[in-house]
């Protein structure tokens, strides 16, 4: 299961820095922007959440309190609590995604501002998960429990197969095209997350 949720992140951390390609691009009176910054809020809120986190959120984390780990505080608590800000952050796109008059520079301002937020939590969230979490999980369960849990990984990509998977594939491979992940704007960002101007 853990390496099927890390190839998911690889998807996730792409659409993210396409996310930040996008920002940049907005201008005023940009009329199908809109409808893109849209497709990347549903593939935020249906495969980076209710796919991917509801993996993690039914399954792992489940099992991992079955095995000591606290829901209220420690690694799991702030894993919860992350997944709930990106949900925040999420919404607040969509919103801006849902407007009908023109672009305004206030909500081309609110859309980078959200978009570099979703991007530095969501990074940073990866990395914890990846590196602290995951790893937590491989030594704390049996391997018996990681096998029933790829299995059960399997039956809920199955419940999925037909309501949007590929589908959610497929958009975001559209949009990496359309608006491809930068390097340079991302390298700055992460660089800058904690400074003293950002907190």
């Amino acid at each position: 299961m853990i390496d099927i949720l890390e190839d998911e992140h690889r998807l996730i951390k792409l659409v993210l820095e396409s996310l930040i390609t996008f920002a940049d691009s907005v201008g005023e009176g940009d009329s199908g922007a809109r409808a893109h910054l849209g497709e990347y809020t549903v593939f935020f809120r249906n495969f980076a959440d209710k796919y991917h986190h509801g993996k993690e959120e039914e399954m792992l984390f489940h099992e991992m309190q079955r095995y000591g780990f606290s829901k209220e505080q420690g690694p799991l608590a702030v894993m919860f609590i992350e997944h709930d800000e990106g949900r925040r952050l999420v919404s607040a796109l969509a919103d801006i995604a849902q407007r009908n008059a023109p672009w305004s520079s206030d909500e081309i301002g609110e859309v980078k501002s959200a978009a570099t937020a979703l991007f530095s939590l969501l990074g940073s969230h990866i990395y914890k998960e990846d590196n602290i979490l995951y790893p937590m999980a491989l030594q704390t369960l049996p391997a018996g429990e990681l096998e029933r849990l790829s299995e059960d990984c399997d039956i809920f990509a199955e419940r999925w197969s037909g309501i949007g998977y590929s589908e959610m594939t497929a958009m975001a491979g559209r949009l990496i095209e359309k608006y491809p992940p930068d390097p340079a704007k991302t390298s700055r960002i992460q660089s800058c997350t904690g400074c003293a101007a950002h907190g």
